[in-house]
C-alpha cells in the first residue's frame, strides 16, 4: 500500500467518503491509479454561484418587477428558464473560477450533482455544488510526477477545512 494511504502517524484511514467540518461535507478523495489526492467540497445551501441561467432568471424577474416587460412575456422567459433548468441541470457545471478561495494549485471542479448525474462520478457525492482541487501538478508528486512533494492525508484534510474557513466567512 502506498504511504498516501496512512495518516501521518501511520494508522490507516479510511478515506473516500463523505465527511463533516462545521456542517459542510467534504471529500479527500485517493486516485489510486494516478496516485493522488483530490478534495471536494459541498457549498453551502446558501452560498449562491451567479450562474448565466441564474442571472437571466433574476434579470426576468426584476424587469417583470419594473414593469420593462409585460407579465406575459415575463412569464414566458420564466417559463423557458424553468424548463431549461428541469431539463438540462445535470449538464450545468459551477463556473468555480468565480468562487473567492484560495487552494493548492486553485480550484479546478464544479460540478452540480443531481439526481440524473450522481452515478457518473466516482466520488461519493452528494446531491448538490461541489467545488474541487487536485495535488497533481504544481511539484506534486504522482504516478507522472516521481519527484516532488508527496502529500498526507492529515495535510489534505487540513486544507479542506482551510477552504470551508474560506466559505465561511464569505
Amino acid at each position: 500500500m502506498r504511504r498516501a494511504w496512512k495518516s501521518n502517524k501511520n494508522k490507516k484511514i479510511n478515506m473516500n467518503k463523505i465527511k463533516n467540518y462545521k456542517g459542510i461535507k467534504y471529500i479527500v478523495f485517493w486516485l489510486e491509479e494516478q496516485e493522488h489526492y483530490n478534495c471536494y467540497v459541498k457549498l453551502p445551501k446558501d452560498y449562491e454561484i451567479k450562474t448565466p441561467e441564474k442571472e437571466l432568471f433574476d434579470a426576468v424577474y426584476q424587469w417583470g418587477r419594473l414593469g420593462i416587460v409585460t407579465n406575459e412575456k415575463c412569464k414566458a422567459y420564466k417559463d423557458f428558464v424553468e424548463k431549461v433548468r428541469e431539463n438540462y441541470s445535470h449538464y450545468l457545471e459551477i463556473n468555480y473560477y468565480q468562487i473567492p478561495v484560495c487552494c493548492h494549485g486553485g480550484l479546478t471542479f464544479g460540478e452540480i450533482i443531481t439526481k440524473e448525474n450522481k452515478d457518473d462520478f466516482l466520488q461519493p457525492f452528494s446531491i448538490g455544488s461541489w467545488i474541487g482541487w487536485d495535488y497533481c501538478h504544481c511539484g506534486d508528486k504522482s504516478a507522472l510526477e516521481k519527484s516532488g512533494k508527496d502529500w498526507y492525508y492529515e495535510e489534505v484534510k487540513e486544507e479542506c477545512k482551510r477552504v470551508i474557513e474560506q466559505l465561511i466567512k464569505k
